[in-house]
């Protein structure tokens, strides 16, 4: 039901250590919903399969998010295609680090040095990701714009590289707006059984994580009813 597929979600970002507890990463997934980042009904699938791929990238997730639904307004046609460009490149900053210096370096910067700020991760990374962007939009060859783009991306990129080449992450983020208190949000304006059911649902979440430190999905079995 919604409530288990919620609760998937959550552990999902719990357990990549993207958010702090579960009440933020029931605000992450609120805020999405309220920004319309289910419209394809893949966002808690693409939460629970690129989560650990997001960390990777050293982005916090409010970053994250804010580039998908900048990815859905550039006209990418789901959430699961900007998910998965941002996964992929979570997997280059651990897997293909030459590939990612030598594309920084082309762009006009230390390569070495913008790289390590990705592996450290937090708001030196989200920084490095708007400047790296700032440089790719200012590229005027369309060609050599989406290039850079891919060899950022990768081929999962794909159709929508252009859509991609476009991001601006600091503008997605000032768009996108706080995601602190979305759950409540939500359930005040939801009312009634729903919002009822949500309040259980998030007491049962923080009785799990707040006693013994068990993985959310072990701690969940007994909470969730399909």
């Amino acid at each position: 039901g919604e409530t288990s597929d919620t609760l998937r979600g959550v552990g999902a970002l719990y357990n990549s250590q993207l958010v702090d507890g579960p009440q933020e990463a029931y605000d992450v997934i609120a805020k999405a919903t309220q920004m319309g980042l289910n419209r394809q009904g893949d966002l808690i699938d693409s939460i629970s399969e690129y989560s650990t791929g997001w960390k990777q990238t050293g982005l916090d997730v409010d970053t994250t998010m804010a580039l998908i639904d900048q990815s859905l307004e550039n006209g990418v046609d789901n959430t699961d295609r900007a998910a998965d460009a941002i996964r992929e490149f979570g997997r280059r900053v651990y897997e293909e680090g030459d590939t990612l210096k030598e594309t920084f370096t082309s762009l006009g910067f230390n390569g070495e040095a913008m790289y390590d700020k990705f592996k450290k991760g937090g708001p030196e990374a989200a920084a490095a990701f708007d400047q790296v962007f700032d440089a790719i939009r200012a590229i005027e060859d369309p060609a050599e714009r989406a290039a850079a783009t891919q060899a950022l991306l990768g081929d999962t990129a794909g159709d929508f590289i252009n859509a991609f080449s476009q991001w601006d992450p600091s503008a997605a983020v000032d768009k996108y707006g706080e995601i602190t208190g979305a759950a409540q949000k939500a359930s005040d304006v939801m009312g009634g059984t729903s919002a009822a059911a949500m309040e259980s649902a998030m007491r049962g979440i923080e009785t799990a994580a707040d006693g013994v430190k068990l993985s959310l999905a072990e701690a969940f079995s007994p909470l969730i009813i399909d």
